[in-house]
């Protein structure tokens, strides 16, 4: 029996390359990898997915301080055979009615 996973001996390799790439997800470190992100998510606003006009510097900023951040915050990164495919920003804060905290999302973009 076959896994969804697996390609079938019918399937060849670059199909099943194709099919199933090579995914691999890293923290976001770098200043490339904040310039790399603020690209990917502003070209998205640009599309029309931005509900109030984007602040360039605004947005730069924001991708920033969560990439930087040594608490609090982390932004990941993945790629697909090597091509940067997604992005997820996480910030963490408190309730407003409690002392626990939680995350939550900044921003969560995968390529179409």
């Amino acid at each position: 029996s076959q896994t969804c996973s697996e390609p079938s001996s019918s399937t060849s390799s670059a199909e099943a390359a194709k099919s199933n790439p090579e995914v691999t997800v890293r923290m976001a470190v770098t200043d490339q990898d904040v310039a790399a992100i603020h690209h990917m998510l502003a070209h998205q606003m640009a599309q029309g997915a931005a509900r109030a006009p984007v602040s360039p510097e605004k947005s730069m900023r924001a991708v920033y301080d969560v990439v930087t951040s040594k608490e609090g915050a982390a932004a990941w990164m993945a790629f697909a055979d090597g091509k940067f495919v997604g992005t997820m920003g996480i910030v963490q804060t408190d309730f407003w009615y409690a002392d626990d905290g939680f995350l939550y999302d900044k921003w969560l973009y995968v390529l179409p």
